[in-house]
């Protein structure tokens, strides 16, 4: 019943016919014509999710909080499409912004760009016999040093991403993906993919007169040599141009480096990552994440663990995500050093409900956090959420 109505809410508010599967969503297409001479294909997308989160704690000075804060927290739209048969591209705006929890209202409109960027199949292009896969591309896109950046934010199985995995995520001040340009190639069990980044954080047209930052990323698939389905290693660089006169991405993280490792057979998954690098004042910081997951019914319902430790050598060189227990502190007035320490663990359990597959689905996590500076308590408490999800 309740799957059916949301099929029919969401059928409704698109436009589209769907099955009771859903999956008309997924394979809904404005256009796709193989045989065309300039535009093959264009298909929408569309992500969106609204958030429910309470939380308790203690701040600074052991004084007590608790509240709750609903978001819009995410709200994009965008095309991608193929043209001149070797060429692919996509673009997705983030168009929505829910300010309530700085007394504000939602806000429509353009605010930034999570993707644009074009892509050439150089392998088809050029008809290549020494590699599997090649592709050159320029634009903004994420860069994957990290387990939980190796995934759109529309597949995730957990809340939010970790505070350690967006600590090193190259983002501009906007918290857009940066502009680049790169080459990714497959070879057998192993993928490659370096690139140039632009740290201009302008906002809609980055140059490359500021600094530069460069990315590299080594994939190896041992799956079909070994028992598990799934069994994939990554190792993970990268470095920017910090000096003082030019703009950084980050905050200014330095240089950083990452390795991930994702196991899996029949119904579980376990993924873990190590992570360093060097802030912007010269200060170390290092983390790592386990996150194994189960489903207890296949394609239906998850449940998802996570741990998270992250530290650095500077009082203030780690921090919480800004969501969600910082909002609802910030809102009450308590003090929690902006969530920033030298030390924090973190831990959470989730259960997520897949009314079909990742394209509509109920996230729900509970997770607890100590952090701390110097030895000293900063925030300790609980956040609960849950995020109504529908992504095509």
């Amino acid at each position: 019943m309740v799957k059916t109505f949301l099929l029919l809410l969401t059928s409704a508010a698109l436009g589209v016919s769907l099955d009771e599967t859903g999956q008309a969503l997924k394979s809904y297409k404005f256009h796709n014509n193989p045989e065309a001479r300039y535009l093959q294909k264009l298909d929408p997308y569309f992500l969106y999710h609204h958030t429910v989160a309470a939380a308790d704690g203690e701040g600074v000075g052991e004084r007590d909080f608790s509240g709750h804060t609903e978001e819009s927290r995410r709200f994009w739209f965008g095309l991608s499409g193929q043209y001149l048969h070797h060429f692919t591209f996509k673009a997705v705006a983030n168009i929505g912004r829910d300010r309530r929890e700085q007394g504000g209202e939602i806000g429509f409109g353009l605010e930034n760009f999570r993707g644009l960027r074009t892509v050439l199949d150089a392998k088809s292009a050029f008809s290549l016999e020494g590699v599997d896969k090649l592709e050159i591309g320029y634009g903004r896109r994420s860069v994957p040093l990290i387990d939980q950046w190796h995934r759109s934010a529309s597949v995730l199985s957990t809340l939010e991403r970790n505070a350690f995995s967006n600590k090193l995520w190259p983002r501009d001040e906007d918290n857009s993906n940066a502009l680049m340009t790169w080459v990714k190639w497959t070879q057998g069990i192993h993928s490659f993919d370096v690139a140039l980044i632009s740290t201009d954080e302008e906002a809609w047209l980055p140059s490359w007169d500021e600094g530069l930052a460069y990315t590299a990323n080594w994939k190896v698939d041992l799956a079909e040599s070994s028992s598990l389905d799934q069994k994939e290693y990554f190792l993970a660089a990268f470095y920017q141009d910090a000096q003082d006169n030019v703009e950084q991405l980050g905050n200014g993280v330095r240089w950083s480096g990452a390795a991930v490792n994702r196991i899996g057979k029949g119904d579980w998954r376990l993924n873990s990552s190590i992570g360093y690098g060097e802030n912007s004042d010269y200060s170390d910081f290092w983390g790592v994440t386990v996150q194994p997951m189960l489903w207890l019914k296949k394609d239906k319902v998850k449940a998802v663990l996570q741990y998270q430790y992250q530290a650095s050598d500077a009082p203030n060189g780690i921090s919480l995500n800004r969501r969600y227990a910082r909002q609802i502190a910030a809102n009450e007035g308590i003090d929690i050093n902006k969530g920033k320490g030298d030390a924090n663990h973190s831990y959470y359990a989730g259960l997520n409900y897949y009314f079909s597959g990742e394209t509509i689905k109920l996230i729900s996590g509970l997770q607890y956090d100590h952090l701390s500076s110097r030895g000293e308590k900063q925030f300790t408490g609980w956040t609960a959420g849950s995020s109504f999800q529908i992504y095509f």
